[in-house]
């Protein structure tokens, strides 16, 4: 009865855990050295540890016959307090940090930029995005789509397919990295309220004005 109660409570705290983690909002740290992601959680004394600060507290004494449970979050590897949003050549990064491993590392722009848990469409946004619009600059489902371009000027739109990998194609080719990458970061921005508003006037040429400049482009 004893071993039914101890699976019951080890169970219960990983799904505790899991429930912590799953919000996606902040990382947990390490208790030992503050810098560092948490990796596992101490049954015993109920904090959380990177591997290196397990070690130390747990190398001798009776903490050797400590419990650690698997803590499984995505650390952004340039800030490791946030929680990363893609992974570009086995490295995982927050936008924050990917903007800041380009400017100090720019072959990495060339490399793909895997969105982590996909593109949400914005009109249905529990649904994963099928196409990028490059005239909305937004994503969208398939049915979202169509709702939205099947009629007036917006049959005119061009749209990228988007793969479960988060990668781009054009006629049924993939983009170059740099360009994919761009045209993400972008959309990106437009989506989160940037200063960028994209239209088109009467002749279907598509402009961008700059909502804080007052500056147009195309």
């Amino acid at each position: 009865q004893k071993a039914d109660v101890d699976s019951f409570t080890k169970n219960l705290r990983a799904e505790q855990i899991q429930a912590v983690l799953s919000k996606g909002e902040t990382i947990i740290m390490c208790s030992e050295f503050a810098d560092l992601p948490a990796a596992l959680k101490c049954e015993e004394c109920m904090d959380f540890f990177s591997l290196e600060g397990f070690q130390k507290c747990h190398a001798s004494g009776k903490r050797r016959q400590h419990h650690p449970l698997k803590v499984e979050q995505c650390a952004c590897s340039v800030f490791p307090r946030e929680p990363a949003t893609c992974k570009v050549d086995g490295q995982y990064y927050s936008d924050q940090g990917y903007d800041v491993a380009v400017q100090q590392h720019p072959h990495l722009e060339k490399k793909h930029c895997q969105v982590l848990g996909g593109i949400k469409c914005s009109e249905y946004p529990d649904t994963v995005a099928e196409v990028l619009c490059e005239d909305c600059c937004d994503f969208f489902c398939m049915e979202a789509f169509w709702e939205r371009h099947g009629h007036g000027h917006r049959q005119h739109h061009s749209c990228l397919q988007l793969d479960r990998a988060g990668i781009l194609h054009r006629f049924g080719q993939p983009l170059p990295p740099v360009e994919a990458s761009q045209l993400l970061r972008r959309a990106k921005l437009a989506r989160e309220g940037g200063p960028w508003l994209a239209f088109r006037d009467d002749q279907l040429t598509t402009y961008w004005y700059h909502l804080r400049d007052k500056v147009v482009t195309f």
